[in-house]
């Protein structure tokens, strides 16, 4: 995961990213090279729900893509149920 696509996609300062990316490392969400670790748990000590860090992910990929109707597809199979702040992003981005 990079840091300026993230900041990008919630609008944030590069070192807030930085502090996030950093704390999920703690965390044990993301390994050292930033990549996601299965299976998902609980995190008790995340301010942010371990969905809406998922979502956000599923989102970033999402915006790599050229066609609309993929970009759609992929956030329209997001769980927004736990994720309020994940579905207010996608609202706005797609």
């Amino acid at each position: 995961m990079k840091g300026t696509g993230l900041a990008d996609l919630m609008c944030a300062a590069n070192s807030t990213v930085s502090r996030i990316l950093n704390d999920l490392k703690a965390s044990r969400f993301l390994n050292k090279d930033g990549e996601r670790i299965e299976p998902f748990e609980s995190y008790p000590g995340m301010f942010m729900s371990v969905l809406s860090i998922m979502n956000l992910c599923e989102m970033m990929d999402a915006t790599q893509f050229s066609l609309k109707e993929l970009k759609r597809g992929t956030v329209e199979t997001l769980n927004f149920k736990h994720g309020v702040f994940g579905r207010e992003i996608s609202e706005k981005l797609f």
